[in-house]
């Protein structure tokens, strides 16, 4: 019969049998698990190699911006989409459209036609005498220096009566205008204001129908009417103002006020302004009518239109590139660096625009006031 230490080694090697076989087992299926399992993928967020592809690629689309061509701070690649020139500045592009004269502003004459109120309240005082008294002695001093230029001619309307100082009926009253000087009448020849006493109604807007068949249409006139009230005989000053420009007999119509009520200066002050002219209230009548004639001359000189349409042609070119730029900055699609791009361009184009036309504003007001200066 067979001792227990009999058995021992035979059940040893049963043991490390089945112990070599567990390692291979598990060998075997670690090695299939592993072979049917997806390659991993490579994380291409943070890859470096990518990182350097994207700064490229926002390199290249800020760099468009800084080719620039004909120096005029619009790049090129927007001046070939938006059909401007790419290689001549479009300064130089609106300069050869809208060429700007050299004519000397004292060739064309000026008509100053003052329209003077001589109805009944002009006869209160003003600061010192009558309203009418001060304004006849701003005017008498106007005709005979700073108006009496070879480039300026003038003529004196007053209206509310004719001159008479007794009773005067409205009706008569509100069709009444006298003409104390005509534009070619010598300042030594005119009938003097020194006499005409104010008295009658306000006819202001009969007075101005009256006037205009008195102009000619080639002509340049500007109207001065001081008053210190509104049209009382039921005329609108505004429509007849803007009646007489539209018909070629009127270039523009000023307006001053001599101590008149709110409403009325409300009213005149649209009158005028509405029509693209001058208001003044309670006015350095000769200050302020001399500088109105300088500005109407000036207004009317070949070179400030001319200048004008040239500044306008720049403004419209840049009008365009800003408006691409704007909807550049509305895509959604732009990062933000793009977007600081955008905002610097448009900076840029901004103040060289501005720049070019303070520019040749400047030189046109210099040349104009140097023009001035030779007459005296």
């Amino acid at each position: 019969m067979y001792q227990q230490e009999d058995l021992q080694p035979f059940n040893r090697n049963y043991i490390y049998i089945g112990l070599i076989a567990l390692v291979i087992f598990t060998f075997i299926l670690f090695g299939t698990i592993r072979q049917f399992q997806p390659s991993p993928v490579e994380n291409t967020t943070t890859s470096p190699r990518n990182i350097v592809e994207n700064g490229n690629n926002t390199n290249e689309s800020l760099f468009k911006y800084n080719e620039d061509s004909d120096g005029d701070k619009i790049p090129n690649f927007m001046e070939k989409f938006l059909s401007l020139s790419e290689y001549s500045s479009e300064v130089n592009e609106c300069e050869k459209r809208n060429t700007i004269c050299s004519k000397d502003p004292r060739e064309s004459v000026q008509n100053i036609i003052f329209l003077l109120d001589a109805s009944t309240s002009m006869n209160i005082v003003g600061t010192e005498n009558s309203k009418l008294e001060e304004v006849k002695n701003s005017v008498n001093k106007l005709i005979n220096s700073e108006l009496n230029k070879s480039y300026f001619k003038t003529s004196i309307f007053s209206y509310g009566n004719k001159g008479t100082q007794g009773f005067i009926a409205d009706n008569e009253s509100c069709v009444s205008v006298v003409r104390h000087k005509k534009l070619d009448t010598p300042i030594e020849a005119y009938q003097n204001l020194s006499a005409y006493i104010p008295n009658g109604k306000s006819p202001l807007a009969y007075s101005l129908e009256q006037i205009s068949t008195t102009l000619n249409k080639n002509e340049k006139n500007l109207i001065i009417i001081i008053t210190d009230g509104i049209d009382d005989c039921n005329g609108n000053v505004q429509a007849t103002i803007n009646s007489m420009i539209k018909n070629g007999n009127l270039t523009r119509a000023d307006i001053m006020t001599i101590f008149a009520n709110e409403d009325a200066n409300t009213y005149l002050k649209n009158a005028a302004e509405l029509n693209s002219g001058i208001f003044n209230q309670n006015p350095d009548i000769v200050k302020e009518v001399n500088f109105n004639s300088i500005n109407f001359m000036k207004q009317n000189w070949c070179k400030t239109a001319d200048t004008k349409k040239f500044t306008n042609c720049i403004s419209e070119k840049y009008r365009i590139a800003t408006s691409y730029l704007n909807d550049q900055k509305n895509n959604k699609n732009l990062s933000e660096v793009e977007i600081n791009k955008v905002n610097e361009v448009q900076g840029a184009m901004t103040i060289f625009e501005q720049s070019i036309i303070k520019r040749y504003q400047n030189t046109l007001n210099t040349e104009f006031n140097n023009y001035l200066e030779k007459e005296e």
